[in-house]
């Protein structure tokens, strides 16, 4: 899978990083067959600030992440697809306000970067907005990998035990 690119959702890190999380061991095999199918990984600047309100900037495995940072050309994108969210019928709960805002920004660098190929998450109401905007035309497509679905069936990968 050469020049293959994905963006992590924080979600998956997060994941990743506590091994209390019931997706932990599934997470690190994505982890594990995205390096081995060389993948590069990029996680966005978006990402590391939520990571941050729990978590520690040196506890992230950045020596396997490349860091993409928000820009210009990103804000202006994340402005036409917060405004989308926002009159979408997907939204229900204005609770969840800071988290579309994130969302938005990390879609509008999916759109923007051209470089990236896949996005990687769990969170269901993401993916059916990415499911939605693609449906409407309001995104590039990229490959998206549902990290609730099992690594082996995703990758096409035998179940060997270890």
């Amino acid at each position: 899978m050469k020049d293959q690119c994905v963006l992590l959702d924080t979600n998956f890190v997060i994941q990743f990083m506590n091994e209390r999380d019931e997706r932990h061991s599934e997470i690190r095999v994505f982890f594990r067959t995205f390096l081995e199918k060389d993948f590069r990984l990029k996680f966005s600047t978006i990402s590391i600030a939520e990571y941050c309100v729990q978590g520690k900037l040196e506890e992230l495995p950045l020596r396997n992440l490349e860091i993409l940072p928000f820009n210009v050309p990103h804000a202006k994108v994340a402005g036409e697809l917060t405004r989308w969210l926002k009159s979408s019928d997907l939204l229900v709960d204005s609770a969840e306000r800071p988290s579309i805002k994130d969302d938005a920004k990390l879609l509008a660098q999916l759109q923007t970067e051209s470089e990236l190929t896949a996005f990687a998450t769990s969170d269901k109401r993401l993916l059916a907005t990415i499911t939605r905007l693609k449906a409407d035309g309001n995104l590039r497509d990229f490959e998206v990998f549902d990290t609730n679905d099992n690594s082996a069936s995703v990758f096409g990968l035998l179940p060997f035990s270890a």
